[in-house]
């Protein structure tokens, strides 16, 4: 199934960083070799990745939400009335919490936490992507923790 394993993409020299892949040359678009990289597939595509994020940082809720509507055909409800803002600032003054940390508080609200249930696994295998689809391997300073169990 080359859309969620493909072991290579298109690319051109402004975009081919997100691969650090070397070797892209010129304007034109190319084909970068993925194999033994952290990307294959649709999931892990730039352009993906990005749409799925806010523009600042990742959204394990939008990613998993992106999955459950456009890959698998079953969008949660929306969300209910008056949801409580994220909560990404730490006990600490200037310490923010990691994103796993935030949407933990958020799913100890009630009401959010049958939807969460769902999305938040599935977002958060992406999070070692950054809200434009780069690698990497800490959230604010803390390794991330791409763990999850479907429901």
């Amino acid at each position: 199934m080359p859309a969620m394993r493909g072991d290579a993409a298109m690319a051109y020299l402004l975009w081919s960083h997100g691969f650090k892949s070397g070797g892209v040359n010129g304007e034109a678009m190319q084909r970068v070799n993925l194999n033994g990289r952290q990307r294959g597939g649709v999931l892990t595509h730039g352009s993906v990745l990005t749409q799925s994020s806010y523009a600042t940082r990742t959204s394990p809720v939008v990613r998993g939400k992106w999955v459950l509507e456009n890959l698998l055909n079953a969008p949660p409800p929306p969300p209910p009335a008056n949801v409580p803002a994220l909560k990404t600032e730490g006990d600490q003054p200037g310490k923010q919490l990691s994103m796993r940390d935030a949407m933990v508080l958020h799913r100890k609200n009630q009401p959010c936490f049958g939807c969460h249930a769902r999305m938040d696994p599935i977002g958060f295998a992406l999070e070692n992507f950054d809200a434009i689809g780069h690698w990497r391997e800490r959230d604010n300073y803390e390794p991330i923790d791409v763990s999850g169990v479907l429901p």
